[in-house]
């Protein structure tokens, strides 16, 4: 497949806009058309100022950071939750053994002491991955407005 410059792409279609969305296209608008006529993110980038084009390539860097590691917090929130709620399930079922109060309070005492450690220990996992996520966007951030385009 062939890919036309951004720019032929945009100025072929330009007749096209009035009569499609009945108004003057926006910026937003003319990307849309060009990757709907296949135009890639590198013809997209050439039809900007370079100043543009660092700024996009930062955005999508910090786009692909802030995506992969919250897919990762995702992962391990519900992964938790999942073991939580297997282990309060659990409890009903250790619960309803027991003959008695003293036996219930040693039972619920130890849950929730487990629980306790267990939430302490999430959430430092979910900081950790806060703050990696953090330094991937300085990094992207960083790098990208050293070298300009």
């Amino acid at each position: 497949m062939t890919v036309k410059p951004v720019t032929r792409i945009l100025a072929e279609n330009y007749t096209n806009w009035g009569t499609k969305w009945g108004r003057q296209p926006k910026e937003n608008m003319a990307m849309t058309v060009a990757r709907k006529l296949g135009a890639t993110d590198c013809d997209l980038l050439a039809a900007w100022q370079p100043w543009q084009a660092t700024a996009i390539e930062t955005w999508l860097s910090v786009g692909r950071a802030v995506t992969r590691r919250s897919g990762e917090a995702a992962h391990e929130w519900s992964t938790f939750l999942m073991s939580r709620i297997q282990q309060d399930m659990a409890l009903q079922q250790q619960l309803m053994s027991c003959h008695a109060p003293a036996d219930v309070q040693k039972l619920v005492a130890g849950f929730f002491e487990r629980a306790a450690c267990e939430y302490q220990q999430e959430f430092q996992r979910l900081g950790d991955l806060a703050t990696r996520m953090s330094g991937e966007i300085a990094e992207a951030i960083g790098t990208e407005s050293r070298n300009p385009s």
